[in-house]
């Protein structure tokens, strides 16, 4: 009863729902475009954590927006999306894997014909134990692996002066790290925590802008 309390008074989730998000964490997407303009001309998106499908949503929305074609869409996660919530939505492809374990040319094999990304973009999360350290340490890990498939592996699934945005956990230097982890291969690497954050989270988003074509 008390998680459903604290929803119904939640001024975020309760925006998100009339405004036809599957989830609040739409928002949060919603203020890093605004402040960053991530989506303005982007053609191809990666949504790395994709489920219940809320930046999905808002890319598709988004971009429609800007320029009246969508731009090409594809979604991973451990999780299966209700194919409700995709019902309508054009140019988007969702499947099921592990960014652990996922290679660019898994990435590149989905049905919308795409060979690089003109933004990877990065909700996951771990399932915290509430101990700060290990939650921020488990945290970075997935972080990584997450610019590790946009910037490294196989060339990585980035195009070249394409945006990167991942979510980590503040904490035990994290922050420094996936910083040192990215600066190499963009022009800027920024840091936001959107308003749609709990007050009480350790969340926070990396911004990386232009990715650099590495010889």
């Amino acid at each position: 009863m008390a998680s459903n309390s604290k929803r119904l008074i939640d001024p975020i989730a309760r925006e998100a729902k009339r405004l036809g998000y599957v989830a609040r964490s739409a928002l949060k997407l919603v203020q890093l475009d605004e402040k960053f303009r991530l989506l303005r001309n982007k053609r191809s998106v990666l949504d790395l954590g994709c489920a219940p499908g809320a930046w999905i949503q808002v890319v598709h929305e988004r971009t429609r927006r800007q320029g009246g074609t969508c731009a090409r869409v594809l979604g991973i996660d451990l999780k299966e999306i209700d194919r409700g919530t995709l019902a309508g939505l054009r140019h988007v492809d969702a499947a099921r894997a592990s960014t652990m374990t996922l290679d660019a040319t898994e990435a590149r094999a989905s049905d919308l014909g795409v060979e690089t990304f003109d933004a990877v973009l990065s909700d996951m999360m771990v399932n915290t134990r509430g101990l700060a350290s290990v939650d921020a340490a488990a945290s970075l890990e997935l972080a990584e692996c997450a610019v590790d498939l946009a910037v490294v592996r196989d060339g990585g699934v980035l195009a070249a002066r394409g945006d990167l945005v991942v979510k980590i956990l503040e904490g035990s230097g994290s922050v420094e790290e996936l910083a040192k982890h990215c600066k190499p291969h963009f022009d800027k690497v920024n840091w936001f925590k959107p308003n749609a954050t709990r007050s009480e989270s350790r969340e926070i988003y990396l911004v990386a802008r232009g990715r650099k074509l590495l010889e």
